[in-house]
């Protein structure tokens, strides 16, 4: 069954795997080359639930997710203290071209600008690194889709005076299920130039409304075909497409040797 991987490009504390996800995303690559596992767009997962794919032909693929949209996902950069950083786009581009390996990814990116600027001052040395000018090249370029993360991923930087920011399975109510689903969507569709197929529950966290009421109800009104958790394991035809597991960096594994033992586990 596939397996779906998730990065943050943002999470940069050292020139190692286990502190750098561009070091880890770069070995990653090499290893699915090698372990002749495929990567695949998450929206041959959707396709597979909606009847318009097998899932025998994703027995062994994987689908790389990219969390927060950050400028790192598709742009290098010079990092304080850690100097020029590879991104995840170029990582990806160089694997290409050294392999002929086809590559691409989600990005789940947090829609309101506002937020990001908020969250950059506070948390990424107010560098414009959670910026959207990227999303329309992206979306062109087709090699990482422009997914959403939410509005403002109810996050403490927003409002550092709302103490219950932080926790996105408070998202419980109809009001503000809209405000971070339907209006997160429209914005990401109106800058990037793509409407979202699959949301990313921010921090992993879902209420039991959101989750079994309104994404199943309203997801498929607003063009949603499914949404991505962090609960490990791998998708198959018994999975909630409103709720698929993922593997996350650094948490689930922490070296290639790992990655592998985790990949031939499925």
């Amino acid at each position: 069954m596939p397996t779906i991987l998730t990065y943050h490009s943002q999470i940069l504390s050292g020139d190692d795997y286990a502190r750098n996800d561009h070091v880890a995303l770069a070995a990653d690559l090499r290893l699915l080359t090698d372990c002749a596992r495929p990567v695949v767009p998450l929206s041959f997962v959707l396709d597979a639930f909606d009847g318009l794919r097998n899932w025998s032909s994703l027995t062994h693929a994987v689908v790389l997710t990219f969390d927060d949209g950050a400028v790192l996902d598709w742009r290098d950069i010079d990092y304080p203290g850690l100097g020029p950083q590879r991104s995840f786009a170029n990582l990806m581009r160089d694997h290409i071209e050294q392999t002929g390996t086809p590559l691409c990814a989600s990005s789940f990116a947090i829609a309101s600008r506002r937020a990001r600027e908020e969250m950059d001052r506070l948390s990424l040395f107010g560098r414009g690194w959670l910026s959207d000018d990227w999303w329309s090249e992206a979306t062109r370029e087709q090699m990482i889709a422009i997914e959403s993360h939410g509005l403002d991923h109810d996050h403490p930087d927003v409002d550092p005076t709302d103490p219950k920011r932080g926790n996105f399975a408070r998202i419980d109510d109809p009001q503000s299920c809209a405000l971070q689903i339907d209006r997160a969507s429209h914005d990401i569709e109106r800058i990037s130039g793509r409407r979202p197929q699959a949301f990313a529950y921010p921090y992993g966290q879902a209420s039991d409304y959101l989750r079994r009421h309104y994404l199943p109800s309203r997801g498929p009104q607003i063009g949603l075909r499914g949404a991505v958790s962090t609960e490990p394991g791998a998708v198959g035809p018994g999975s909630d497409r409103w709720w698929l597991p993922r593997y996350v960096c650094n948490r689930d594994w922490c070296s290639t040797a790992e990655l592998r033992r985790l990949l031939e586990s499925h």
